[in-house]
């Protein structure tokens, strides 16, 4: 089971990391998650969840927010909470799934297309050097 990092926010807009028993910054938190971290943040004050907030303000605060089309963002404003997860939170899932699954079967047929260049080119290489292949 991975490791989750446990980060507490605080009234001051500050996170504590259990991790590094420190304060740290957005830019900490995003770096983890980059590197494919998974963290929990809690609101210290009420032990409520809130790492899908702090998920959302650092992708506001990187101006990345600005990809999703205006008509998504207004279509999710509008909608109450219930309709939001129960209809948003499996779509998002799934999608997200697909493209990876795609993107790992497009890398494995591209390796399989060009291995057979590669097996010549090392063939080549080794006969150059006057070795069998």
């Amino acid at each position: 089971m991975e490791d989750v990092i446990k980060i507490k926010k605080y009234g001051n807009r500050r996170f504590y990391s259990s991790e590094d028993k420190s304060y740290i910054t957005l830019t900490e938190i995003e770096a983890w998650i980059q590197k494919g971290r998974k963290i929990q943040v809690t609101d210290a004050q009420s032990g409520g969840d809130i790492t899908a907030e702090v998920l959302t303000q650092i992708l506001l605060e990187q101006g990345r927010a600005q990809h999703f089309p205006v008509e998504l963002l207004e279509t999710m404003i509008r909608m109450n909470e219930k309709s939001l997860s129960s209809f948003w939170t499996p779509l998002l899932e799934q999608n997200l799934k697909f493209m990876s699954q795609m993107g790992e079967l497009t890398l494995s047929n591209m390796k399989a297309l060009i291995s057979p260049f590669t097996k010549k080119s090392n063939a080549g290489a080794n006969k150059a050097r006057g070795r069998k292949s």
